[in-house]
């Protein structure tokens, strides 16, 4: 419940103040892996989730094990009948781009 309560008591928890949904590429993302500063990537989406961490019934470690990564095959091995879009839309930072090849 205190999840629902932050997301509806905050109009953007994605980090963009307002300027996203942004494309992000693998190698920007994985930039972000920290408890301080963490993304991750679902189904083609990334998602701001360093506020969700301290709300993560299975506790922050699981997320921080994929944070800055693809966490998609993950999630669906403990979560399939989640709807992570609804969950997480305030923290959407925008679609997963592949990093150029030899570009940043």
């Amino acid at each position: 419940m205190g999840w629902f309560r932050l997301t509806n008591a905050s109009g953007d928890l994605s980090g963009l103040c307002g300027s996203g949904p942004v494309p992000v590429t693998e190698r920007e993302l994985a930039m972000h892996c920290t408890a301080e500063d963490c993304w991750m990537a679902l189904d083609g989406a990334v998602y701001n989730v360093t506020q969700y961490l301290a709300y993560h019934p299975g506790g922050a470690k699981v997320l921080l094990d994929v944070a800055g990564q693809d966490g998609s095959a993950l999630f669906r091995k403990y979560h399939a009948w989640v709807n992570f879009r609804v969950l997480l839309q305030k923290c959407l930072v925008g679609p997963l781009r592949p990093s150029p090849v030899g570009g940043a």
